[in-house]
């Protein structure tokens, strides 16, 4: 390494000293590697950073469809927040818990800051206790998991009331069918909380709404 050849220390003094790591340094070394650094126009690799201090610096956001307004939504105002505070945001999709639970592996092994997943959760998904597993060792290891929408998980979380948003939502026609289960009878908690309350606020304005497919709830 250059910068350690010019401050005339170990290689292994000089990336400690550039990668932030925890082990302590002489201050001596500390000012040799500094000022090395600055005279060759150094710039930090932040993988390396990530491998010396245990995290990156980023946030990985997970969303189930990143077309739909909702985690549209979701996903700006994350990303706004994270750049704020000069954190990069990486954003993937998963549809099904299968795909959320790999995602989250895969995640995990990247040693990102902290992990948000805003999805709703599938009723009876055999995955939960396995996602559990996975994001309690990642916060063992120094990394903070976090849900917008409560799974009732041991992990902090957004709640949001969905069934006395729909319930208060004015008429529109772009909502007002719903298909809170797929073809294969699995249903989202979100999307069954919203269907139940529009319709009781559909019943209590003398409306009525058939159960089919509508785009724009999460």
């Amino acid at each position: 390494m250059d910068v350690a050849k010019e401050a005339q220390v170990s290689i292994a003094t000089a990336s400690r000293v550039l990668n932030g790591s925890t082990r302590k340094v002489r201050n001596q070394s500390y000012v040799k590697v500094m000022e090395a650094a600055t005279k060759l126009n150094y710039r930090p690799n932040a993988y390396a950073q990530a491998v010396a201090k245990g995290t990156a610096p980023n946030i990985v956001l997970l969303v189930s469809d990143i077309s739909d307004p909702y985690f549209a939504s979701v996903s700006q105002g994350v990303v706004k927040a994270a750049a704020e505070r000069g954190i990069s945001v990486t954003i993937g999709v998963a549809t099904t818990p299968h795909e959320e639970l790999e995602a989250v592996r895969k995640s995990v092994s990247t040693r990102p800051r902290g992990i948000i997943i805003s999805e709703s959760e599938y009723t009876d998904a055999p995955e939960r206790q396995a996602l559990q597993t996975e994001l309690t060792q990642y916060e063992a290891s120094g990394g903070r998991a976090v849900f917008v929408l409560n799974r009732n998980l041991p992990f902090p979380a957004v709640d949001v009331a969905n069934d006395v948003g729909a319930r208060h939502r004015k008429a529109d026609r772009r909502f007002r069918v719903y298909a809170p289960c797929d073809s294969q009878g699995r249903c989202r908690t979100s999307l069954l909380q919203r269907t139940t309350g529009r319709c009781d606020g559909s019943a209590g304005r003398g409306r009525h709404h058939r159960g089919s497919e509508s785009r724009g709830e999460r």
